[in-house]
């Protein structure tokens, strides 16, 4: 089973490139005005804005709520009758944090997100790895930690121990459906750079 990135309707003719590319130059626009007024919460809502246009982004791409099939890993033996989320690799919270480090968003926007069962993603929060475990060099150690088996949509396992960052990059470039938005997302927010 390969992906399946849903489509764009009632956006005026927008691709799902067009929509992430203007989610990236909304986050940036926001932050800007946010470092501009905001006093008293400005940490705070810098974050919120990051992680709300980040989880924005996966949901155009079919990687959250409703939409769950452009994941490119999922749980193995997964069960299409059972409940499933779209569980960030590297959690949302962590990826923040690394934007706040200078990983550039439109890079975060194409981390790795699963779909996995929801009872496999309630081990996270009974091992305390929610938001701790993980690791930037190798975004699925705590899925090992948890003993959660993933395979990508090609349906070849991966060894969670060892996937690596650069693996990851190397699926999204396999991809077509992915990697072709990637593209399109790169060229426009470079176009647009241009023109500001």
């Amino acid at each position: 089973m390969t992906i399946s990135i849903p489509g764009i309707r009632n956006k005026h003719g927008a691709t799902t490139a067009d929509v992430v590319a203007e989610q990236i130059a909304l986050c940036k626009a926001n932050l800007f005005t946010i470092e501009k007024v905001a006093f008293f919460r400005r940490p705070r809502e810098k974050r919120d804005e990051i992680n709300r246009r980040l989880r924005g982004c996966h949901d155009f791409m079919g990687m959250a709520g409703s939409r769950k099939f452009g994941c490119l890993y999922r749980e193995v033996g997964l069960n299409p009758e059972i409940p499933v989320v779209c569980e960030h690799a590297i959690p949302v919270s962590a990826m923040v944090s690394l934007y706040e480090a200078g990983i550039p968003f439109e890079e975060l926007v194409f981390f790795p997100v699963a779909r996995i069962a929801r009872t496999s993603d309630q081990k996270f929060g009974r091992l305390g790895l929610t938001k701790s475990g993980h690791d930037l060099e190798r975004p699925f150690l705590r899925y090992h930690t948890a003993g959660i088996e993933v395979e990508t949509h090609f349906g070849e396992k991966i060894s969670c121990k060892g996937w690596s960052i650069e693996d990851h990059w190397n699926l999204v470039d396999e991809t077509p459906e992915l990697s072709n938005i990637r593209q399109e997302v790169m060229d426009k927010l470079s176009v647009d750079q241009c023109t500001v």
